[in-house]
């Protein structure tokens, strides 16, 4: 298991890529921001993303999620005890930058 962090967002959150380097499958893990950023690590490595995981509804953990879904086509996981968190977390998401 291959493990990378990237720092993303104005908060500075940690998002990770966790890659199997005999599939070359990934997940996401938290991309909090930085699409492109994490993009690029994505393709550079050569990994196939499967999954984003959100470890809760914070903003600065999902800023990028929905972006990175699209653009690799891969689906969405968290907890659904965290969904009033992330209305919430959306709804304020500007103050946050």
């Amino acid at each position: 298991m291959n493990v990378e962090t990237i720092v993303v967002g104005p908060l500075a959150t940690n998002c990770y890529v966790l890659s199997c380097p005999g599939s070359g499958e990934a997940v996401v893990i938290d991309p909090g921001g930085d699409e492109d950023r994490i993009a690029s690590y994505i393709d550079g490595a050569g990994v196939c993303p499967v999954l984003v995981v959100l470890t809760h509804g914070h903003s600065d953990h999902f800023a990028a999620a929905a972006g990175i879904a699209r653009r690799y086509g891969v689906p969405v996981a968290m907890h659904g005890d965290d969904r009033d968190t992330l209305a919430r977390s959306a709804a304020d998401a500007p103050m946050w930058g």
